[in-house]
């Protein structure tokens, strides 16, 4: 048990340092794709895929960074408690 938990670690800590990556490339494809939606004259199930990519990347990545910053208010919390 104790080996799945040290294989998962390093790829927790991957994630960890790429996780907002995928957000800004589904924020910067769906503005190209609504840039090729317009130019060709689209249909209107496409604006709705190239908005919905749009607002999950903003989604997920407005997440990860509230997520960040509470991981860091609770350490510097944590930190200055130690110093007490």
């Amino acid at each position: 048990m104790l080996a799945v938990v040290a294989a998962c670690l390093p790829l927790s800590g991957l994630f960890t340092c790429i996780a907002p990556l995928p957000g800004v490339i589904a924020i910067v494809l769906g503005v190209i794709a609504k840039r090729d939606i317009q130019a060709r004259g689209g249909a209107p199930e496409d604006w709705k895929r190239a908005r919905l990519g749009m607002i999950l990347g903003i989604v997920g990545t407005a997440v990860y960074l509230v997520m960040l910053a509470i991981v860091i208010l609770f350490s510097l919390g944590i930190s200055m408690l130690e110093g007490l």
